[in-house]
Order: C-alpha cells, then sequence, then structure tokens
C-alpha cells in the first residue's frame, strides 16, 4: 500500500517548487542559525526585513553550510532530478530564503537619500549562489 511516485510522475512534467534553505532555527522565524544544524530545518528561516543582525549567512559555518547546500542541488538538477526526473526548480525567494536578493523583504533600503524603491545591499543574498544559479541557468 501507498503511493509510487515513480508511477505516479511517469509521462508528467515535474516542478520542484518552493525550493531553498533558510538558515533559519525557530517556527517564529527569529533565531538565525549558528552552524550546519539549519540542514536539519530547511523550512526555517528569519522571517523579519532584513537586518544584519538577524543575518544567518553572516556567519561563515552558516553561509558555507548553504553554499554546499546548493552547489548539490544544482548537481542533482543537472543530472535532471536522478531517480525522479525534475523537469523544473524554482527557489523560494522571500526573507532569508532569498540567497539571490530579489524579493523586497530581503534588501536593505536606504532611506537617507531619495532612490524610492532601490535597495543599497541585497540582504540575504550569498553571491556564490547566485552565480551558480546564473551558470546553472545559462546551460
Amino acid at each position: 500500500m501507498g503511493i509510487d511516485l515513480k508511477k505516479l510522475i511517469a509521462n508528467k512534467y515535474f516542478i520542484y517548487n518552493e525550493f531553498g534553505m533558510g538558515g533559519g532555527l525557530s517556527e517564529c522565524g527569529d533565531v538565525p542559525g549558528k552552524d550546519s544544524y539549519i540542514g536539519y530545518f530547511p523550512w526555517l528561516g528569519v522571517t523579519t526585513p532584513y537586518s544584519p543582525q538577524t543575518n544567518p549567512f553572516t556567519v561563515p559555518a552558516v553561509k558555507q553550510f548553504v553554499i554546499n547546500y546548493y552547489k548539490a542541488a544544482l548537481k542533482v538538477l543537472k543530472a535532471g532530478g536522478g531517480q525522479f526526473p525534475v523537469h523544473q526548480s524554482y527557489i523560494w525567494n522571500c526573507v532569508s530564503w532569498d540567497v539571490q536578493g530579489i524579493h523586497t523583504a530581503s534588501a536593505l533600503w536606504n532611506t537617507d537619500v531619495d532612490q524610492g524603491d532601490w535597495p543599497v545591499k541585497n540582504g540575504f543574498a550569498i553571491q556564490e549562489v547566485i552565480d551558480m544559479i546564473k551558470q546553472h541557468n545559462a546551460q
């Protein structure tokens, strides 16, 4: 009894969405991770707008863990998903899951100048991950 995933997705286009690693350790979204323990809870992150004090990716061990996570994930995606084919994948780009720094809640805003909607720093973004994703998507 149970579901046979291979049969379920046979001849279907499988899209993996809301993918990512949030770097947090609390269901409340207010405790940034300090080490690779974040890997046990990829669905947890920092759910408040960006601030340097709550950015888990300023901790070298956390940042490296996330870089390694995306490196491994992109390797699997490049291979088409392996045993269970994945045709597309979308990152959850919101607050600390936004390692690309594209969501407004993920940016550090400069309120001292008349820029309107231009962030001055991409907050939770990790440049190494951005570069890996760009390279992957270009292939």
